[in-house]
């Protein structure tokens, strides 16, 4: 967004603000719903919001879970919190839940519970997004996957898992993602301590709302 706008408006000093999360809000260790407790000591993956949006790739998701439940069954889980079409609930494997819409202050207690977050779009406009579930995600301690999304690979760059960034729309490519973590708990549990401490570290509200100000601050001034 920041080189479009430098591009076509000739804009000569741009901040670019990303989204950030709440670490006190969003963290490991809250207690689960009691849904959750039914799969204990299973790879439970999460995808929060809306999946009726044109834009969420929800079929990617689904064709992998396809695919995962032929060879892995319920080892491995999808739980779906958001607003859904009914006819969602004829394409679903059965390792995959459906939760609907759940309060929003209850929400940390169900990423708390999960392992994978997933954060598909469609190529397009949300491109120029700053995806906000991929931050909380992170701040609950989970390890994502997610499309080609230039902030979302930038941010994952920096703890060197850019590699669960998915170049392609491919179910094929994504099922293999998530057995890689399936596979390798060490792996997955040192995704989930650095996507923590990435929030704690850097992209929390605190930081992001501060850098805004100062930035203002020395424009003002200067």
């Amino acid at each position: 967004m920041a080189e479009k706008l430098s591009a076509e408006y000739d804009f000569n000093k741009i901040l670019v603000a990303p989204d950030a999360s709440n670490p006190d809000h969003f963290k490991p260790g809250l207690p689960c719903p009691k849904r959750m407790r039914y799969f204990e000591g299973k790879t439970n993956i999460v995808w929060s919001g809306s999946l009726s949006m044109p834009w969420a790739d929800v079929s990617l998701m689904l064709d992998a879970a396809q695919q995962l439940w032929e060879s892995h069954k319920d080892k491995i889980c999808f739980h779906l919190i958001g607003k859904f079409d009914s006819s969602l609930a004829e394409k679903i494997t059965p390792n995959v839940h459906i939760y609907g819409i759940q309060p929003y202050h209850k929400l940390p207690n169900w990423l708390s519970a999960m392992d994978i977050g997933l954060n598909f779009y469609k190529p397009g406009k949300n491109d120029f997004g700053s995806p906000i579930k991929f931050f909380d995600y992170l701040s609950s301690g989970l390890a994502v996957i997610c499309s080609n999304h230039p902030q979302m690979r930038e941010i994952l760059d920096e703890i060197n898992l850019g590699s669960f960034v998915l170049d392609d729309s491919d179910p094929i490519l994504l099922t293999q993602k998530i057995l890689t973590l399936h596979e390798d708990p060490d792996l997955l549990n040192r995704f989930k301590t650095l996507s923590r401490n990435l929030i704690i570290e850097k992209y929390n509200w605190k930081n992001t709302v501060g850098s805004i100000m100062a930035r203002i601050d020395h424009g003002l001034s200067g």
